[in-house]
């Protein structure tokens, strides 16, 4: 049973109602967090050159590397709380929870000093224009020295995701959210700080919301409360977290890391592209928040479920969620490629800008439902404590197959669309190896004994 207001009880009960209850949450953080995104982006876009907003998604895919590597670690402390919760299992949730901070904490400052000592090389590597390099260098800068603030918010919240509140993190994002879109305005608007000014925003947007999280965490009254005098590493606790969370991240990274190839192959086609690529991803991210929202959830739920021997149930959740993720982000996705010009004017009113915008718009929004199958199907494999399988897959079919393409068919036909066209292939590959190998497991689990009736 749940242990408060704030918590869903995942093992018991009305699953679709459930899952709701805590996907819509998980939803509108996202939601949210695109939205305060996109409002950086209108800022930088209308108060700063064209070549400030280039130089921010030049380097796009290194933030997002960063944030795909921190958030796939603290997968760890989401599926082994969880599992732990579901379980009933008081003591472990104690030791991960303060294993997983004292984790945070030190990965964060050795991730930001080693990042920077990266960052002019890594530029160089990726074709950043001569004309944005230094601008693009100080964003990042700036941005690398929030690490440690990143990885504590993201654990935080993992943990408070793992035992069922998927409600206090909507708002703590969401204050984070709104306080790095007033600063930004005053900051760029205001000041002319340019990239900097966002940069700056950013940092102090996390260190609010990261305060909010640990605040939580101290005053929880569940299992899982902090205690700061309690931070330290549990070598057991700290081989669960990691056994999951590594996979997870490097999976994560090398997904990341591919899209690397193609932002360098995008920088190729000049300032306009990079500019409407940006753009577009802007628009590619608000429809991800669903699906990263479903993913989340069927990662939770099918955590606890396993955790509690409730097999029957965790592939229950596995089923709902492929079909409500597919249906709704079906939806969502074609009603913005009807709308795409309009919505890509609101960020650059440049024609050459929006039609670039639009090439990846209507190559990957159009079948964005294969991405959903295939983040709930490695998310449901996760919830279940294989995470190695799914990061294999995606590095062979995702990594590989995206680098390939840039070598061959992008050097063959090198416009906007032909190179986009490897993201939904990869999609489909990805998904149909781990989709086999989740049903496998499933069929397997749902056979044995420990079963339980629901």
């Amino acid at each position: 049973m749940a242990t408060r207001k704030h918590l869903i009880d995942m093992t018991s009960g009305p699953l679709l109602g459930n899952i709701l209850r805590y996907a819509v949450p998980l939803g509108l953080t996202n939601i949210l967090q695109i939205a305060f995104h996109a409002a950086d982006m209108i800022v930088i876009g209308r108060f700063a050159s064209h070549r400030s907003m280039a130089a921010i998604g030049s380097v796009g895919e290194i933030s997002w590397l960063l944030i795909c590597l921190v958030i796939g670690i603290s997968t760890g402390s989401n599926v082994v709380v969880a599992q732990m919760f579901g379980a009933k299992n008081q003591h472990g949730v104690r030791r991960v929870v303060h294993t997983s901070l004292a984790f945070a904490l030190v990965s964060g400052f050795v991730l930001m000093i080693v990042g920077q000592s990266l960052l002019r090389p890594v530029l160089h590597w990726i074709n950043v224009p001569p004309d944005i390099f230094e601008l693009s260098l100080r964003y990042l800068r700036i941005c690398f020295c929030g690490l440690p603030l990143g990885m504590l918010t993201n654990f935080s919240i993992s943990i408070l995701r793992g035992i069922g509140d998927s409600r206090r993190p909507l708002w703590f994002l969401s204050l984070g959210g709104l306080v790095n879109l007033l600063l930004n305005i005053l900051l760029v608007a205001g000041f002319g700080l340019d990239v900097g000014g966002v940069a700056i925003a950013t940092v102090a947007s996390q260190a609010l919301t990261m305060t909010l999280c640990l605040r939580a965490l101290i005053v929880e009254r569940s299992s899982a409360r902090l205690f700061p005098r309690g931070i330290r590493f549990y070598p057991e606790e700290v081989k669960r977290i990691l056994r999951i969370g590594i996979p997870a991240g490097l999976q994560s990274a090398c997904y990341a890391s591919a899209n690397f190839i193609i932002q360098a192959a995008i920088n190729t086609l000049g300032t306009a592209a990079i500019a409407g690529n940006t753009a577009a991803c802007v628009l590619e991210m608000a429809l991800h928040t669903w699906v990263a929202a479903i993913y989340q959830t069927v990662m939770a739920f099918v955590g606890q479920n396993y955790g509690a021997q409730e097999y029957r149930r965790a592939v229950r959740s596995i089923v709902i969620c492929l079909w409500l993720g597919g249906i709704t982000i079906t939806v969502m996705a074609w009603l913005t490629v009807w709308n795409g010009e309009a919505l890509l004017r609101l960020i650059n009113r440049n024609p050459e800008v929006v039609g670039y915008g639009m090439e990846r718009v209507r190559v990957n929004f159009t079948v964005y439902f294969l991405l959903a199958a295939m983040d709930i199907t490695s998310g449901s494999l996760r919830g279940m404590g294989r995470s190695v399988t799914p990061m294999v897959v995606t590095l062979l079919g995702a990594c590989v197959l995206r680098v390939t393409w840039v070598y061959t068919v992008f050097r063959a036909v090198p416009t906007m669309s032909a190179l986009i066209a490897a993201m939904p292939v990869s999609w489909v590959c990805v998904g149909l190896v781990n989709g086999a190998i989740l049903h496998f497991i499933c069929r397997r689990l749902t056979g044995t004994r420990k079963l339980r009736r629901q």
